[in-house]
């Protein structure tokens, strides 16, 4: 801007103005009507061509005119000579120019309004890529001046291109020439995913398929699945497929997210989409295991016998530790892995003064560096890596120290490719890099907090120098209140023959002669949504390319100055509100910050979500916290994660937001790892309790403190540690031919067996009741409705079932009830663990009652559908949605061996040898649908008929993923659950359920919206199971997934009162008033039209009781009359809500003086 004149001036001179770019000039900023020239104010001769003249304004002006140049005025002032081919906004004043030559379209559809970095050393306007942009090969090429070949931003971007694709090369209107106007083609990608054994890149016979694994179409080519970039999972063969992706003409890279244990193997594969390039089929991807050694002890060691492929030291065996486990790296061959055994959480490992050297290939994986901390001791640098490809996660690395002109003191690299992630590197120093030192070698930084740190040369923090070899790209990362006595105090930069990045970094607080924040000595660097503020001796020293940054402006308007917890495994400095930081990352390209925060969010509250400038994204939402820990066999029961304790794989971790202490389907859970570590991320405020499902045979040691609460501050929870032990109290009963059934009038009675899973440390006394249905018996074989065993040891002891003749021609089932009382607190109320048939259950039996009368009906057999891909048989198991009403076993008696279109059929057998499986072969080459039918029989010459229907897919159909799904509820309650909810589609496509079956035990209904509503039948528990499939909108159907529904009996009451002598005879228990002890109380009532009655007497406190009485019945009560003692009010009716107690149900006798 000028007070005067305009971008350009000149007097009495000659000027030749080619291929430039002339924009966003004002003449007369100061709006004092003097001003000439908003574009050019020419006093000599100017020759123009090729050029672009527009978006300029002059204030001066008294003719404002309404231009193409959004009511700019150029004013173009003096005579020019046009040499043909210019854009210029409006001519006013000027002559030379011819009439079209002024601009017909808006000057912000011809350019980019925004001045960036578009390639090259210097920002430039790019011209916007439209086919109807008159300045894309709108040039004259015999106006190039001799010579030159390339556009403003130099090498690499020649001066013509076909920009309009028309087959002929056209110089560009302006500074900036276009690339080629390109469509979109749709592609098609496919292959497989898998491990190359032999690390050849090729796939040969015999080498596993990986499923499960993330592939996806690295655009940007940043080395990460962003939001916006296809991704594809492999299914159960490897297979991956992108179909019909629409993508420019370009080269692209295809990565994965490798499984535990691989890498994806180099170099990466790439595909070179163009007009005739558009289908990539056997595009497969290989992946190469990597060794690992785990970590498991903080002490220093070194490896005996290096390269043997086993880390042995001398402090005995087994013994793990990081020095020796990055001696064996160094010396054993191929890629290696090093991690922490999770016992080593918030622990230090701490050097003996001597640095550790890596010499070859190593990822390192720490345990999150607010979790595991390697120090220098202050006596020794802590890595010192040479070329070698190093990657350090999630460590801290503190007080490092080095001598004299050492460099270094927390990490030197000289010529490796060394990348640092989501890490902290503290307290250490040395001469050049006080925290690390790069000397020739490739530095990455992201997602770090790099703080306290000195150096007695240059570079507080970090110092990379070097030539073409030494590159330095920091992302998303914390450099703060680090110092140096020379040059700067946070980044010291001087590599000449290279580029360096610094993008979305908080720069703060560092120290240095000059450049506080960053001193640029040599190279090129580009400095982009950065804030570099706070920093004494000018915030950044040297030159730099970059826009979008917050420098030089006081640092308490910007973040708190306070280096703090603010949510994610390192320290950052938050944004204070009105920052003008917030939402003016217009360029971010990162998707989280460094936090792990999801990046853009809308802070400023105006409706936009735009990114903030910096490593955090704004304080002005509610920060997110975490909670991890790690689910651990106790093996000594002594409730302590003791060293050498292994972590339980496969166990669900909850957070019981309903605070029922137990699982529901929609409460967050994570499935415990390989070591039995878990983590809950992104946690919003609140406060929660973190509970187990406690794996079958175990008992819980462990269990953390609840409830856990996390504030606005996203604090992270650590070592929220579950310990389970196999000495498990708990109860098995195990049934005769694995159920109870009984046929009335004592015809049939069954048995079960009844044991103690553990050895008690004082008698267990269980009490077993019937509900009136069925009478009881132990070895003594007396019948009672209740009968009492007492266990000592693991003895198992029997009870007989006989049902009770109800005289209704009908199916009956009955309750039968486990009461367990004991001075052993592991065996003494209702939370000790039952298991019928092996199968976790609650303490009560049902009991199948068969009427003696009733006719034997026919099995149901229902038709099944299954799944396989060409040539691959399935096996389908007919039997496991097949019934029968009175629960006779089904076997499959006969089953077509040649399918309708030719497949084969035979008998197989499950898990347990039973013969409930057919195996189906498809014809070869077969696709379509097939179909063949089979006979079962109930065993009394009943049989039904069903038909098996199969669709044989091609493997590279993206059919959707129907999952299992659970559910709970309780006798006669219906439950809704959300099936959808971990269904998958490929495609990310849309889907709905298609087609249900209906459950044996109850009834469901299509919500429309994702969920089915469960009913159970009004007597049914136990569980019931139903089927649904799952359709995308191109019409593939899923597999059947099950949906088991758990139907639990409503839970029992009780009723008690007191029968007492009703003194001032007013029918109310007044104090003073005793209890009559010894009195009958009867209560009876109505169950299915079955009579119920129980019997008890007062104790001496006149109390009666009647317990485990089922719920939502009428009951009467009556107290037994005397003639010395007559009732005063007789008798109560009472009905008890499922689970609840009602007391006080009283009794009144007017006793007689005597």
């Amino acid at each position: 801007r000028n007070t005067f004149y305009d971008g350009i001036n000149f007097v009495g001179a000659i000027a030749t103005i080619t291929n430039s770019t002339i924009t966003q000039n004002i003449a007369d900023n100061d709006r004092d009507n003097i001003g000439n020239g908003g574009g050019i104010a020419n006093g000599g001769t100017a020759n123009v061509s090729n050029s672009i003249i527009a978006g300029n304004f002059d204030a001066s002006s008294t003719i404002i005119l309404s231009d193409v140049s959004e009511n700019f005025n150029d004013t173009l002032v003096g005579v020019f000579n046009s040499n043909g081919s210019n854009l210029v906004g409006d001519i006013l004043g000027s002559s030379g120019f011819a009439p079209s030559e002024v601009l017909q379209v808006p000057v912000n559809s011809v350019l980019d309004p925004n001045l960036g970095n578009n390639g090259g050393l210097t920002l430039t306007h790019a011209l916007i890529q439209d086919i109807n942009n008159p300045a894309i090969d709108g040039g004259n090429n015999a106006n190039i001046l001799p010579g030159v070949q390339f556009d403003q931003r130099g090498n690499g971007f020649p001066r013509t291109l076909d920009g309009d694709g028309d087959g002929i090369a056209v110089v560009d209107v302006g500074a900036f020439e276009a690339s080629q106007i390109e469509t979109e083609l749709l592609v098609n990608i496919s292959g497989t995913k898998f491990n190359d054994l032999d690390n050849d890149g090729s796939l040969d016979i015999g080498e596993p398929s990986l499923p499960g694994v993330t592939v996806y179409i690295d655009i940007n080519n940043n080395n990460f699945p962003d939001n916006d970039e296809p991704t594809a999972i492999t299914d159960a063969f490897g297979f991956y497929s992108f179909n019909n992706i629409s993508l420019l003409p370009d080269t692209y890279n295809i990565r994965d997210i490798p499984p535990t244990g691989f890498i994806q193997a180099a170099p990466i594969p790439t595909i070179t989409v163009d007009i005739a390039s558009t289908n990539f089929p056997n595009f497969n991807i290989a992946n190469i295991e990597v060794s690992s050694f785990i970590v498991n002890d903080t002490r220093d060691a070194g490896d005996l016998i290096p390269g043997n492929g086993i880390v042995e030291t001398a402090l005995g065996d087994n013994i793990v530790t990081l020095r020796a486990a990055i001696e064996e790296a160094n010396a054993f061959p191929g890629e290696n892995t090093i991690e922490f055994e999770s016992s080593l959480s918030g622990q230090t490992i701490t050097l003996s003064n001597v640095e550790l050297d890596i010499t070859s290939n190593i990822i390192i994986n720490g345990l999150g560096a607010n979790n595991l901390t390697i120090s220098g001791n202050n006596a020794s640098r802590i890595f010192d890596i040479q070329e070698s490809t190093v990657t350090i996660n999630d460590l801290a690395i503190a007080d490092g120290f080095v001598f004299g002109e050492e460099e270094g003191g927390g990490i030197r690299n000289i010529g490796g490719i060394v990348t640092v992630n989501n890490s902290t590197i503290r307290n250490s120093q040395g001469f050049n890099g006080g925290g690390i030192s790069n000397r020739d070698g490739v530095l990455t930084v992201n997602n770090s907090t790099v703080s306290g740190n000195n150096s007695s040369g240059n570079g507080g923090a970090i110092s990379s120098q070097g030539g073409a070899d030494g590159e330095l790209t920091i992302n998303n990362s914390t450099i703060s209140g680090n110092t140096s006595i020379g040059l700067g105090g946070g980044i010291y930069i001087n590599t000449p023959a290279s580029i360096s990045d610094i993008a979305s970094n908080t720069i703060v607080l560092n120290t240095a002669i000059d450049g506080g924040g960053v001193f640029i000595a040599g190279g090129a660097t580009r400095i982009e949504q950065s804030i570099i503020v706070g920093n004494n001796s000018n915030n950044v020293s040297g030159s730099f390319l970059g826009i979008e940054n917050v420098i030089d402006v006081p640092i308490e308007s910007v973040l708190e100055t306070a280096l703090q917890n603010n949510g994610g495994p390192t320290e950052t400095h938050n944004l204070i509100p009105g920052s003008p930081a917030i939402d003016t990352a217009l360029g971010n390209t990162f998707n989280l910050d460094q936090r792990g925060i999801q990046r853009p969010i809308d802070g400023d509250g105006d409706g936009n979500a735009i990114a903030d400038i910096g490593a955090v994204e704004t304080s002005q939402i509610t920060l997110v916290g975490s909670i991890s820990g790690i689910k651990f066999n106790d093996l000594d029961s002594d409730g302590f994660f003791d060293a050498g304790e292994p972590g339980l794989a496969g166990v669900t971790i909850y957070l019981d937001l309903n605070e029922n202490q137990q699982f529901d389907p929609e409460e967050p859970s994570e499935i415990t790892n390989d070591t039995g570590n878990y983590s809950f991320s992104n946690l919003n405020s609140g406060t929660y309790n973190v509970r187990e499902v406690v794996p079958e045979d175990f008992r819980p040691t462990l269990a953390p403190e609840t409830p856990i609460t996390i504030t606005a501050a996203g604090e992270n929870f650590t070592n929220i540690n579950f310990g389970n032990t196999t000495n498990i109290a708990g109860i098995s009963i195990t049934q005769t031919g694995g159920s109870t059934d009984v046929a009335e009038e004592g015809t049939t009675s069954d048995t079960y067996e009844i044991a103690l899973n553990s050895i008690p440390t004082a008698p267990v006394n269980i009490t077993i009741a019937s509900d009136g249905q069925t009478v009881l018996s132990d070895v003594d074989e007396t019948l009672s409705n209740t009968i009492n065993l007492t266990f000592n040891d693991l003895t198992p002891q029997t009870v007989t079932v006989t049902a009770v003749d109800d005289e209704i021609e009908s199916p009956d089932i009955s309750n039968i009830t486990h009461t367990i009382s004991s001075n052993d607190e592991n065996y003494n109320g209702a939370n000790v663990p039952f298991t019928i048939d092996d199968i976790p259950s609650n303490n009560i039996l049902p009991v199948n009652i068969i009427d003696s009368d009733i006719e034997n009906l026919a099995p149901d057999a229902i038709d099944d559908t299954a799944f396989t891909t060409v040539n691959n048989q399935v096996n389908i198991d007919v039997l496991d949605n097949d019934t029968d009403p009175e629960l006779d076993q089904i076997d499959i008696i006969d089953f077509d061996a040649t399918s309708t279109a030719g497949g084969t059929v035979t008998l197989s057998t499950d898990e347990n040898e039973n013969p409930s499986l057919l195996l189906y072969f498809p014809p070869d080459g077969f696709i379509g649908e097939d179909t063949f039918t089979y006979t079962i029989s109930d065993g009394n010459n009943n049989t039904d008929i069903a038909t098996v229907t199969i669709n044989v897919i091609s493997p590279g159909e993206q059919r959707p993923i129907a999952n299992s799904d659970t559910a709970t509820t309780t006798q006669g309650n219906p439950v809704t659950i959300n099936v959808l909810e971990n269904d998958t589609d490929p495609q990310d496509s849309p889907v709905e359920i298609l087609a249900t079956t209906d459950p044996s035990n109850g009834a469901i209904a299509n919500n429309n919206n994702g969920t089915i509503t469960y009913t159970p039948l009004p007597e049914a528990i136990g569980e019931d199971t139903f089927t649904y499939t799952i359709i995308d909108p191109e019409g593939n159907i899923s597999e059947p997934a099950t949906v088991t529904v758990a139907v639990d009996p409503l839970p029992p009451g009780s009723i008690s009162g007191t029968v007492f002598d009703d003194l001032n005879d007013n029918d109310i228990l007044d104090p003073g008033e005793t209890g009559l002890n010894n009195v009958t109380v009867t209560i009876s009532g109505i169950e299915n039209d079955i009579p119920i009655q129980q019997t008890t007497v007062t104790d001496s406190s006149g109390i009666y009781n009647f317990s485990n009485l089922l719920p939502n019945i009428e009951y009467t009560l009556t107290a037994v009359r005397s003639p010395d003692l007559p009732l005063q009010e007789f008798p109560f009716s009472v009905t008890i809500p499922a689970g609840e107690s009602v007391s006080d149900i009283n009794f009144a006798y007017d006793v007689p003086n005597k």
